[in-house]
């Protein structure tokens, strides 16, 4: 069997101490070539063409920045991935051209070899995005978003890019490459957009050929991804100078106080704060971007205006799915012919044949942060009981049904959108609840089986889940099961 090829990586850097201390550190691993200058380092460039560069900043003859310049003009090289030597911290933001990071001497050798390790995996992400026409999903840490981004606009690639990070999805539209909306929450456009690019983590899953109905960004990409990457990285430097998204602010002066005169987004801040509001919320519900609305929070903090009143530690814990399981069902949702977005709402069917088991189901899900009770469901045994919101924008309908046969029609309409349901009770007592669900509804279903039940046959996409009781851990249990296997079967073409 042929050996893999290694990879090459050049190191430019006048220090043959340096040059030597990193060639014996990676020359297992990788072939090494070595130049002592700017002028030789582009010259083994344009020949041998390594797969990553490391280059000393004060290079003689070429320097890194106009080195860094021609390397980007020039076909053969515009692709090879540069780190940055230095002798002090130095800014990514004043180097032109895209850099793979700046490492700071003296060199750590275990930092080194992880940061090459990974260049190479981004570069690999890079490479699979850039040349796969059809889905693509892959993970944050692999690529970060701004590649992603830049990756789609050479391309001109159209279509969606979903996200899920940060315990929140999100939406960027591309068309030909150029970025034209984005939504993150309950914001859209460039605060959106964004946020978006400082994700740091998460799973992404890009699907070709949907197009936004509307279009609120008309700048080129590179000035977006410039603006998103400069504001990402302000934000970070500031960061341990701002309150948390949890803190609870509130006015510190009465409102005839306030000054006139204030810069808008302040005066839309201090409109904002009638009552107190967690800081996270007041900065979503601004119309400027979170680094305009974090330099204005800040600013108001110290003049006085506004005040901290209380760090709230009771902020929902989305833990009915984790990130990477709600982003999974988003998909699925997509696939089947269901998107959240769609006008009936994917739902979760609870089929019992008590209706005082309905009754104390509900009881239970109202403790539950993620469910939010229908208006006038308190005694609710059929019906819409309400809806479980599992991130922002992923919301599910929970819906009861009867097995009493006279409510059957009534039925066929509630259980329109159906993905999944939980099912307690005999079979021979349920009717015609359990077929409509399963058969025509094609759900997913959860049988919850007591001790003495008889025994439920397989099928597919039936789960059987013994359980002692209704408690509240097993039916929520149940609801994390029937939510991780839902939306399995295509629905396309069903009338719903």
């Amino acid at each position: 069997m042929t050996a893999a090829k290694k990879r090459t990586i050049l190191i430019a850097d006048p220090d043959v101490e340096v040059a030597r201390s990193l060639k014996n550190a990676l020359q297992e691993q990788y072939e090494i070539l070595v130049a002592r200058d700017g002028s030789k380092a582009l010259e083994t460039s344009v020949l041998r063409y390594p797969d990553l560069i490391l280059f000393y900043r004060n290079c003689p003859l070429i320097g890194a920045t106009q080195f860094l310049r021609i390397l980007r003009t020039n076909p053969r090289t515009e692709d090879i991935p540069l780190i940055v030597l230095s002798d002090e911290p130095v800014s990514a933001g004043s180097m032109p051209g895209f850099l793979e990071g700046i490492l700071v001497k003296p060199l750590n050798l275990d930092e080194v070899r992880a940061h090459i390790a990974q260049v190479f995996r981004r570069s690999d992400a890079v490479r699979e995005v850039g040349h796969e026409a059809g889905t693509v999903s892959g993970s944050l840490e692999q690529i970060s978003m701004a590649d992603l981004l830049q990756v789609f606009s050479m391309n001109r690639r159209t279509g969606v890019l979903q996200l899920q990070s940060a315990g929140m999805s999100s939406e960027v539209f591309v068309n030909e490459g150029r970025i034209e909306e984005a939504v993150c929450g309950q914001t859209r456009g460039e605060k959106a957009l964004y946020r978006i690019i400082g994700f740091r983590d998460g799973r992404f899953s890009f699907v070709p050929g949907r197009q936004s109905p509307v279009r609120s960004l008309d700048a080129t990409t590179d000035a977006l991804l410039m603006e998103g990457m400069r504001q990402t990285d302000e934000l970070d430097r500031m960061r341990a100078e701002l309150p948390p998204p949890t803190a609870r602010i509130e006015q510190a002066i009465a409102p005839d106080e306030i000054p006139p005169g204030l810069h808008p987004v302040n005066a839309e801040i201090m409109g904002l704060l009638v009552s107190s509001a967690r800081v996270g919320d007041v900065v979503d519900r601004t119309k400027a971007t979170d680094l305009d609305a974090y330099l204005a929070l800040r600013s108001l903090l110290t003049a006085g205006f506004v005040r901290i009143v209380a760090s709230d530690n009771s902020v929902d814990d989305k833990s009915l799915l984790t990130q990477d399981e709600s982003f999974e069902l988003r998909s699925r949702l997509r696939r089947v012919g269901l998107p959240p977005s769609f006008m009936a709402a994917p739902k979760l069917v609870l089929v019992m044949t008590d209706p005082a088991e309905v009754r104390s189901a509900f009881a239970m899900m109202q403790r539950w942060s993620e469910f939010e009770a229908a208006v006038g469901g308190e005694l609710a045994t059929f019906g819409t009981l309400g809806m479980l919101t599992l991130d922002h924008g992923l919301v599910v309908d929970v819906v009861a049904l009867s097995a009493d046969p006279a409510l059957a029609p009534l039925g066929y309409a509630l259980s329109a959108g159906a993905i999944a349901a939980i099912v307690m009770g005999p079979a021979d007592e349920l009717n015609g609840a359990l077929r409509l669900v399963e058969v025509e509804r094609r759900a997913s279903v959860v049988f919850l089986r007591f001790p003495g039940q008889p025994a439920i046959a397989d099928a597919p996409r039936r789960t059987i889940l013994p359980v002692a009781s209704l408690a509240e851990a097993e039916l929520r249990q149940a609801v994390q099961t029937a939510l991780r296997h839902g939306a399995t079967a295509d629905l396309r073409g069903m009338t719903i």
